[in-house]
């Protein structure tokens, strides 16, 4: 698994490798996996809101909880939504709507959906 140096100034490279640059994850290494994500969310809630960057002027939440969505990561997305039905509510635009504009499509992706819905994501809501 990929080691993750979790500092302000490298934020978004850390972010891209957690998400992006992982390996598929096989089931005996989910535990391992949940536990790198929690880190990286816990770290994300940690980080002041700046004025300076870009990246930095959005709530580190949704940051967190956009891309989580974003990149597919279906059996983690399934672990919070057990945890909390509305864990991904707090993000600017319908968890819905956040999976399902990421092209191309990830398998992960179109897993998502489904458990967003059975955990009372609102299809009809577009913002």
């Amino acid at each position: 698994m990929a080691q993750l140096l979790l500092t302000a100034v490298n934020a978004r490279q850390s972010l891209d490798l957690a998400f992006y640059q992982r390996p598929e994850y096989e089931e005996e290494d989910m535990q391992a996996a949940s536990t790198l994500l929690d880190s990286v969310e816990d770290f994300y809630e940690h980080i002041p809101i700046g004025t300076d960057s870009e990246f930095l002027n959005v709530s580190p939440d949704y940051v967190f909880q956009s891309e989580t969505l974003r990149a597919g990561i279906d059996r983690y997305v399934d672990i919070k939504l057990e945890e909390d039905p509305g864990f991904f509510d707090s993000v600017f635009e319908s968890p819905l709507c956040t999976t399902m504009k990421e092209s191309p499509w990830l398998q992960g992706n179109m897993n998502i959906v489904p458990l967003l819905l059975e955990n009372g994501a609102d299809p009809n809501d577009q913002g």
